[in-house]
């Protein structure tokens, strides 16, 4: 049995930049899509009085969307993986 130790000398070490990368990459394409993209597609009529609460539903969706999508796809290589 593999300690603790053992499986953190396997792992690569990653540069902290690209980490810096992806967060403010998100943060602009989320942005983007909240203030350029959802109104494109109109407000439904059950949040017309609060259009704030139609980009939260807008962007929480697509965040759904991406994490359902990588979920399957993680999933599916961790399986290939083992088999």
């Amino acid at each position: 049995m593999a300690s603790d130790s053992d499986a953190s000398n396997n792992l690569e070490t990653i540069d902290v930049r690209y980490g810096y990368v992806m967060i403010f990459s998100t943060i602009f394409v989320f942005y983007s899509l909240n203030n350029y993209v959802a109104p494109c597609f109109g407000t439904p009529k059950s949040v017309r009085d609060d259009p704030w609460r139609w980009r939260n539903l807008f962007i929480s969706w697509i965040h759904g969307m991406i994490a359902g999508f990588w979920n399957i796809l993680w999933y599916d290589y961790t399986f290939m993986i083992y088999i």
